[in-house]
């Protein structure tokens, strides 16, 4: 009972000014079953306002995060397989009713993005609130600026060769070396501690 009222209070500390509260809710899929997450928004009177999300929601997107780093760091460890094996044994280990390859595909794309933006710009402006009380288990967030995608609808539809992306998933393997090679059983503890270290690291999303 203790622990819980140290957390209220805390929270009640650092939204001290907002005034108003909305309510965003979000809705995953795991193992099967489907999930409503409820995030409120805090705005402030200055019109600035911020997200409270919990570590594994990617607002919009229907897994949790851990999945899309799962895809992705067994894609990458796996230099002859394909992205319609990866999907397949994503599916398998998060007993999903579908996850495609063009998912693996577009989640690739993006986390290449994340490591773009954290290796030029450390601090993304997009934080305007960030306290060190905020309990480890969430994250605060404004709304993320849009990443700009290539203006070639070829180039979105086309998928690389194998060859193409040699490279790519080397790097990546790198940047996600802490998720590769782990038990099936760890992946949410080690995707947890992977994405509060991005966040405590560039004080910004990881998608």
């Amino acid at each position: 009972m203790k622990s819980k009222l140290s957390l209220q209070k805390k929270w009640q500390s650092f939204f001290v000014g907002a005034v108003l509260i909305r309510n965003h809710r979000y809705h995953i899929e795991g193992k099967r079953q489907k999930h409503e997450i409820i995030c409120p928004r805090y705005i402030f009177g200055d019109g600035s306002s911020v997200i409270v999300i919990p570590w594994f929601l990617i607002p919009g997107r229907p897994y949790p995060i851990q999945v899309y780093l799962y895809a992705c760091g067994y894609y990458s460890s796996n230099p002859d397989m394909g992205q319609r094996a990866a999907a397949e044994a994503t599916r398998t280990a998060f007993n999903l009713k579908k996850f495609s390859h063009s998912t693996v595909s577009r989640s690739f794309r993006a986390f290449e993005e994340s490591r773009k933006r954290g290796l030029e710009l450390r601090f993304g402006e997009e934080f305007k609130v960030c306290s060190e009380e905020i309990p480890d288990l969430v994250v605060v967030a404004a709304v993320k600026p849009e990443v700009k995608r290539s203006d070639s609808p070829r180039a979105a539809r086309r998928f690389p060769t194998v060859i193409e992306t040699a490279e790519r998933r080397k790097a990546m393997a790198e940047f996600l070396c802490d998720i590769l090679d782990i038990p099936k059983c760890n992946i949410e503890s080690t995707s947890r501690q992977f994405v509060e270290k991005w966040y405590k690291k560039n004080r910004r999303l990881l998608l």
